[in-house]
């Protein structure tokens, strides 16, 4: 009999040798990659926000992709809309000549997304889509990244 253990995120029940919940895609083992003297302030979806660094674990088509920012390299975080505008732009004249237009337009409301975004100073990007409902625990993340950022070049200054 296999054993079983509880995905802290969505409390699915999964297999003890699962390294994703196949009920919500959250890593369970990410806690293993953060290190010990840097411990965990918050986390939002598969963000996770340590005292030093920002850190997102994801899989995607089966691979595991990784990235961290050190707070002190943030250059930017905005919590704003994702979306293919090129659908708009066609759509909207294609409305005029054909029906056509009006699918365009309404995939664009369809596809267009809340999302947290984070970005180094190198570019590299964080990124997490913002659950409908949830803006308000989206912006409370962001403002603990930021007070968590404010501290790291509070505490470089005073050195």
């Amino acid at each position: 009999m296999q054993e079983k253990k509880i995905c802290p995120n969505c409390n699915n029940e999964v297999a003890e040798n699962d390294t994703f919940c196949p009920n919500c895609g959250k890593g369970l083992n990410e806690q293993k990659s953060i290190s010990a003297d840097s411990f965990i302030i918050a986390q939002y979806g598969t963000i996770t926000l340590t005292r030093d660094y920002v850190h997102q674990s994801t899989s995607k088509l089966g691979r595991k992709y990784s990235a961290h920012i050190f707070l002190k390299d943030i250059s930017c975080i905005e919590v704003g809309f994702k979306s293919y505008p090129k659908l708009l732009i066609f759509g909207i004249p294609l409305i005029l000549l054909w029906g056509l237009g009006l699918l365009l337009v309404i995939a664009y409301f369809i596809t267009r997304k809340h999302a947290i975004v984070i970005t180094s100073s190198g570019n590299v990007q964080i990124e997490e889509v913002v659950p409908v409902g949830s803006s308000t625990t989206a912006n409370n993340f962001v403002g603990s990244v930021v007070l968590a950022k404010k501290n790291v070049l509070d505490s470089l200054t005073i050195r």
